[in-house]
């Protein structure tokens, strides 16, 4: 619980220095560990100690989505690999994951997505919007990403974005809910 504890802060983690966005490499080495110690929990794991899986994803998914909405592409491309692997795990972690049928749906196994481009990988997660789970995950990656400087970026994450508030069910709640977590 500890490990995975600090690998969940590493997540957090935006340093810059004279190097760059060292941060990156931080988040990028996080994805991969937390992913690993998931699955190891689920092959370890006997029925009772559920418990610490659902906590796990709990974190752990939200997390991985807000990366793959965010601004750098190769790590977007690892966010989302990541995801996508976990979301279609042997064994099965559906039953631990946070809104499992609308992620699943999203992402589905046989999807060819290259996340590491925004074109392909915002339109599948920003349609996680309207989810209570994945709300402000992809709301904060998308702040991070149209804030960036790749113009191509801020078109995508922009016209996603408001694709998914135009077609939502009843868009006037999206956009409240939308300018609400803004705020």
């Amino acid at each position: 619980e500890r490990a995975f504890a600090a690998v969940m802060a590493a997540f957090g983690d935006y340093a810059m220095d004279n190097r760059g966005d060292v941060g990156s490499w931080v988040r990028e080495a996080a994805m991969a560990v937390g992913a690993s110690m998931l699955r190891l929990q689920v092959t370890e794991t006997s029925a009772q100690g559920g418990e610490l899986i659902a906590e796990m994803c709990q974190r752990m998914f939200p997390a991985l989505v807000k990366q793959a909405v965010e601004k750098i592409d190769r790590l977007r491309g690892v966010a989302g690999t990541t995801l996508q692997g976990l979301l279609h795990n042997e064994p099965p972690l559906a039953e631990w994951i946070p809104d499992a049928e609308t992620i699943l749906a999203a992402v589905p196994s046989d999807a060819k997505i290259n996340w590491q481009s925004s074109k392909d990988s915002f339109p599948p997660l920003v349609g996680l919007l309207h989810t209570d789970t994945y709300h402000y995950p992809v709301l904060s990656g998308l702040v991070v990403s149209v804030g960036g400087l790749t113009e191509s970026l801020l078109k995508h994450g922009r016209d996603e974005l408001l694709t998914q508030l135009e077609e939502a069910e009843e868009p006037e709640e999206l956009v409240k809910r939308v300018a609400d977590s803004l705020l």
